[in-house]
């Protein structure tokens, strides 16, 4: 059983996941046919059909998620806990790369009044060790200074930037550059 998890974790190290990938997945159109077909209500009453029962109209669409206003922080959590098909809730280790800084720009829907440059930079990482069962909670932060620390119950201490990108985020924290 053991070896099954570590090959589990071999196989999702060797895929790469990155998080702007995820955001333009979650943006991105998804046509709804076959058995994911909607219900059209309104098609349904039309021909007289009804909905409660198994009689009711079924038809093609495209559902997007459509981002219209963003905030000051912009906050992302890495789904870490997980359940199998057979029920059984497991942690995702699998590193999930992130940037340092990015523009929303791409993945939003600008009303004209909103037409800026949307970009974040990272404020500030937490990550969790452990498993499932039992874990600590820490975290990394770009303090005024410009410096990154991280933070561990009482201990505090000075980390190198190019290692922040190394880590393995739980939760990302990104504030809007203010321009």
């Amino acid at each position: 059983m053991k070896n099954e998890t570590n090959n589990n974790n071999k196989i999702q190290n060797e895929k790469k996941y990155d998080l702007l990938k995820y955001i333009n997945e979650f943006v991105s159109p998804e046509q709804l046919s076959g058995s994911n077909s909607v219900i059209c209500e309104n098609c349904t009453q039309l021909q007289n059909e009804t909905i409660d029962g198994n009689n009711f109209i079924k038809t093609e669409t495209v559902k997007k998620i459509v981002i219209e206003r963003l905030p000051k922080i912009l906050v992302f959590n890495l789904k870490r806990f997980t359940q199998d098909f057979s029920g059984h809730y497991f942690k995702n280790n699998r590193f999930v790369s992130f940037p340092e800084e990015f523009s929303m720009n791409e993945f939003i829907d600008f009303d004209e009044s909103q037409k800026r440059d949307w970009g974040y930079k990272l404020i500030a990482i937490t990550m969790h060790s452990g498993n499932i069962n039992s874990g600590h909670y820490s975290s990394i932060s770009l303090k005024s200074d410009g410096n990154w620390y991280s933070i561990s119950d009482k201990k505090v201490n000075l980390v190198e930037k190019q290692n922040i990108l190394k880590t393995s985020g739980y939760i990302l924290f990104y504030r809007l550059i203010e321009k």
